[in-house]
């Protein structure tokens, strides 16, 4: 397990380098996960969101000037909270769905995103004992116990399908920004 010690040097060393989300990616992830990751990163610059380093080994990306989403790599060994990371892994999260409203469960109807939705709804891992344990949540229509309550939805290595969805909550939440 990562020492006390190395998490935080690992924040103080990003914070003073504010690396780019392609560095970390290539020299953390392998293969498709490599591949996957640069490919989105990539779809957020060619559309104006650039992903800037806003905490160790997480990136937000934001549309005139509001956050729209995270993408964060994850290292085996790395701690997270009370977690410890057994895996590599790169995860993105769109912030800001009212994920129970009406329009939100219509637009994941009208998209036919609603099982993809589903299938990443994030479980609490009681990573932190601050938001321990998650909540009940309606996600587009349907009810959800214990999820994590920072994040919802969090797609862990998306494949084609989940990335097909990611770009669609995107634009939803794009779509909302004046």
């Amino acid at each position: 397990m990562m020492s006390e010690e190395k998490r935080y040097s690992l924040y103080e060393e990003q914070k003073k380098t504010k690396p780019e989300v392609e560095t970390v990616i290539s020299e953390a992830l392998d293969g498709d996960l490599r591949e996957g990751a640069l490919a989105f990163a990539a779809y957020c610059r060619a559309n104006k969101m650039k992903p800037m380093w806003s905490s160790g080994n997480i990136w937000t990306f934001k549309y005139k000037g509001k956050r729209v989403g995270s993408i964060r790599v994850r290292v085996r060994g790395m701690l997270l909270g009370k977690l410890d990371i057994v895996e590599h892994s790169w995860y993105v999260h769109v912030h800001y769905l009212d994920m129970s409203s009406p329009a939100f469960e219509k637009f994941a109807t009208d998209e036919a995103l609603q099982d993809v939705v589903w299938k990443n709804a994030k479980h609490c891992e009681s990573c932190l004992t601050t938001c321990a344990p998650g909540r009940d949540r309606v996600i587009a229509g349907r009810l959800f116990h214990n999820i994590c309550v920072a994040d919802g939805i969090y797609f862990k290595n998306p494949d084609d399908e989940a990335m097909e969805c990611v770009r669609k909550l995107i634009e939803y939440r794009k779509s909302g920004i004046t």
